[in-house]
């Protein structure tokens, strides 16, 4: 006859009733604090959601052509039955994806870009076994800021996409170089290797002026890829703490050379 009881929980608190809620013992609850400890993927979607990008999920499947565009002449590994000829190859880095969702967004009257993508990438090995590898990528294109009435902003360049790449690479307990690259669809004299101590971890550039004619886009496109996996073994996300920036008698300084046009950009870094 009584319809509020079903579960255990309810004939307990009919005798707490009962007896009384002051007789029922006391019991203090302290707080538990727990160490959350944050994973180098998590670390590194916060640190460029943070800086601007916008996250991107794109399919594993690419097309052939743009398995020929970015690539990097690496043996294809095709789909038995694929959905279309769109998705008729598993894509072995995360750029195709990233370029056509710009396309996709500039289309729609968004130039100013920053993307990036954190998904794994698929290739053979002795032509037999399938290996994945997890990367982070991203992309940047337009102008570093939105206009406004008193001025236009200027166009990202090669140093802003530099200066993302070592924000994420801080943590590391290596220090990070760079090197010259050989990459099919990066500008030879705007790209190269990241290295980590001895390790090469990734890649850098602005994407070669034929494949943006082969994709009919007039804006510079700039392009950085890491393997999350090795990232991982040289970072150690345990707490970050930024240094401040201290300016002399409150004066920022500016310095400025001239440098041999035919002096790759990545050599200029050190000078």
């Amino acid at each position: 006859w009584r319809y509020d009881i079903n579960i255990e929980a309810d004939l307990v608190e009919e005798l707490a009733r009962m007896e009384g809620y002051d007789s029922l013992p006391k019991e203090s609850l302290s707080p538990v604090y727990k160490k959350q400890i944050q994973s180098n993927e998590s670390h590194l979607r916060n640190s460029l959601v943070s800086r601007g990008f916008n996250e991107i999920v794109s399919y594993a499947f690419i097309s052939k052509e743009d398995h020929d565009l970015f690539g990097q002449k690496q043996k294809t590994l095709d789909v038995a039955n694929p959905l279309s000829q769109n998705m008729s190859v598993m894509r072995t880095n995360l750029a195709s994806g990233l370029v056509n969702t710009f396309l996709y967004n500039l289309n729609h009257g968004q130039e100013n870009q920053r993307l990036f993508e954190i998904g794994n990438t698929f290739h053979t090995k002795n032509s037999r076994e399938v290996v994945e590898q997890k990367l982070v990528a991203g992309l940047i294109s337009g102008r570093k800021q939105s206009e406004n009435w008193k001025d236009k902003s200027a166009e990202v360049t090669f140093f802003d996409l530099k200066g993302a790449v070592q924000d994420l690479l801080t943590d590391s307990n290596q220090i990070s170089s760079l090197q010259n690259c050989n990459i099919d669809f990066l500008h030879p004299g705007m790209s190269s290797y990241i290295f980590c101590g001895k390790e090469n971890v990734g890649f850098l550039g602005s994407i070669h002026p034929d494949v943006l004619d082969k994709l009919g886009v007039k804006e510079d496109l700039f392009l950085f890829s890491l393997d999350i996996e090795k990232l991982s073994i040289l970072i150690h996300p345990k707490s970050y703490i930024h240094s401040i920036i201290h300016f002399t008698n409150g004066m920022i300084k500016i310095i400025a050379h001239e440098t041999d046009m035919k002096i790759p950009i990545f050599n200029t870094l050190y000078m």
